[in-house]
Parts: C-alpha cells; structure tokens; sequence
C-alpha cells in the first residue's frame, strides 16, 4: 500500500503521508481520473491494509490478484493522465500559433497608432 500511495502522491504533487482515502478520491477526480478509477485505488488499498494487518485471511493467489489489480490500475491512471498531457500540449501548441499570427498584426498596428494620424488627417496647429 505505500508504493501506491507514493505513486498517487507522486502524481498528484502531494505528501504521501497525508493522503487519506477522502483526499485520493478528491484528488484524483480533480485530476480527471474519474470516479471509477480514484475507487479502484482506494478499493486496493484497503485490500493491501487486510493482508498487513490481517495477513492469514490473504492467500498468495490472492495477494497475486491484487497485485494484478495494482499494475492494470497503475497502467489506465498513466494511459488517461498521458492523453490529458496530449491534449494540454496540442492546445499550447495552437495557442503560441495562434498567437504567433496574430502578433505581428497588432505590433503593425500599434506601430501605426503611434505613428499618429495619416499625413492627409493630420492636424495643423499655428
């Protein structure tokens, strides 16, 4: 159970220590984990606090089981966190293109703005 919490942790940029099964939850749906997986981690790791504090009830084909759950896990939070990452960074990408084409004309115009008026507009003061 600490690997996982030290995973999650990891991942959120949080302490470890101070992850209760509340916060996992919270935390993970805020990270976009979604309600389903943020209960499959608290889920195993009450499974993983059974077999330390009640170890003769855990079998080793169970403890197996739930390593299985802990890796399939582990591997659909990496798989959803990378597409976000995907998508954040296809979005920044669209915003520096988008602002790398409409720079220039602001700067033109801002130039021009403080340029003053065209010659033909401008204001003789005697």
């Amino acid at each position: 159970s600490r690997a996982l919490l030290q995973y999650v942790g990891d991942k959120l940029n949080v302490s470890a220590a101070g992850l209760t099964h509340e916060t996992i939850r919270q935390r993970l749906g805020e990270a976009g984990s979604g309600t389903d997986a943020s209960g499959r981690v608290v889920e195993v790791l009450e499974h993983c606090d059974a077999a330390r504090f009640a170890p003769g009830g855990f079998t080793e084909d169970r403890m197996r089981e739930v390593l299985g759950e802990v890796e399939t896990l582990v591997t659909e939070l990496e798989s959803s966190w990378s597409r976000k990452t995907s998508r954040f960074v296809a979005t920044s990408a669209m915003l520096v293109l988008c602002a790398s084409i409409l720079l220039p004309v602001t700067t033109v115009r801002a130039q021009s703005e403080a340029d003053g008026p065209p010659q033909d507009q401008a204001v003789r003061v005697q």
